[in-house]
């Protein structure tokens, strides 16, 4: 006896899986997450979030239109943005805001005593 198989035959099926689905692109919810919370922790070093906070409302909102599959990154984005960006408005008013008033109060002075 011989253990030869026979040749394969070009409409046998194939074992192969079929190829799989491409995943829909989640882009633009994950750069509004990641900006948004860059934002919140830029947001307690000089008020330096609240650009990173609008660039992650801003791609939150076009998220939530373009890839409504990402809708969750889309709105942790979304939220983490608006808070980095009234984090980042509190800090301005509340620390920055006394110290430039202090500041031009002292100049103010200094301009004063120079005249005398």
């Amino acid at each position: 006896m011989s253990d030869t198989t026979p040749p394969a035959t070009p409409d046998a099926p194939s074992s192969a899986a079929p190829p799989a689905e491409p995943r829909p692109k989640q882009t633009l919810a994950i750069v509004s997450l990641v900006t948004g919370i860059v934002g919140v922790v830029f947001s307690f070093v000089a008020g330096l979030g609240i650009l990173p906070a609008i660039a992650g409302v801003v791609t939150g909102h076009m998220a939530l239109k373009r890839e409504p599959h990402a809708r969750g990154f889309a709105i942790a984005g979304l939220i983490t943005g608006y808070v980095g960006l009234a984090l980042s408005i509190v800090f301005a008013v509340v620390i920055l805001a006394p110290l430039i008033l202090a500041w031009l109060f002292i100049a103010s002075f200094g301009a004063i005593g120079a005249g005398l």
